[in-house]
């Protein structure tokens, strides 16, 4: 797996094989790409305890940054990329801290994974590590992404993915891990005792041989059949 550099950033934008929008050259780095904070963010509430098997949008508040906005030390927020972005399936991404504003506490590095065909505006968790508040501005160059090859290609690429909760999202931001399977299926079904012990049950129950837990379609596809 090789990292992407310039030239051919450039050429995959330009092909639409690698959405960017909107696009700024100066934005196009040796290696990556940097990515702009958008006006939208989410603050966490101060009280309270998330329960992660319900929609956790009732815990943040929504902000709209009109000039700037003051992360106190030790605070999180979420925000998103000014960037539409959308990845091709023969790619990954990750996300990395700028030098500039890690050196004066700010960390974006928490969330920083991106799957093959990932789409949408990317989520960016904020914190601030520091010991000085630190004043965000919409629109400043927030953190920059690094895109490899994938070889081969997935058999299913994000977009593909029956469980890809955040496939196009946009002003979302906030976790969907409420609908994790194995999490919806505990509430949905109104299952009796506790979730740890229902998804405990559940991994014994359907841990299976790797052939035996493939579909004839997917063992098709691999060429196991």
């Amino acid at each position: 797996m090789s990292v992407i550099s310039d030239g051919r950033l450039i050429e995959m934008i330009v092909d639409g094989n690698l959405k960017l929008e909107p696009f700024l050259l100066d934005n196009i780095q040796p290696a990556s790409i940097d990515l702009r904070l958008d006006k939208l963010i989410k603050t966490p509430k101060k009280n309270g305890v998330i329960d992660l098997t319900i929609d956790n949008a009732a815990y943040f508040e929504d902000v709209t940054i009109k000039d700037d906005y003051i992360l106190r030390a030790g605070d999180m927020i979420l925000g998103q990329t000014l960037e539409h972005i959308g990845i091709p399936r023969d790619c990954n991404a990750t996300i990395h801290n700028r030098s500039s504003l890690a050196r004066v506490g700010l960390d974006v590095s928490v969330a920083s994974y991106i799957n093959p065909g990932y789409e949408g505006k990317l989520p960016i968790i904020i914190k601030n590590i520091g010991n000085l508040p630190i004043k965000l501005v919409p629109g400043i160059r927030i953190c920059q992404m690094e895109i490899s090859d994938v070889q081969p290609s997935p058999v299913r690429d994000y977009s593909q993915r029956r469980d890809s909760k955040y496939f196009g999202e946009f002003d979302s931001l906030v976790s969907k891990i409420h609908l994790d399977k194995e999490i919806s299926s505990f509430r949905d079904g109104k299952k009796e005792g506790t979730l740890a012990n229902f998804i405990n049950t559940e991994i014994k129950k359907r841990s299976k041989n790797v052939i035996d837990a493939l579909s004839d379609d997917l063992k098709k596809e691999l060429g196991l059949l």
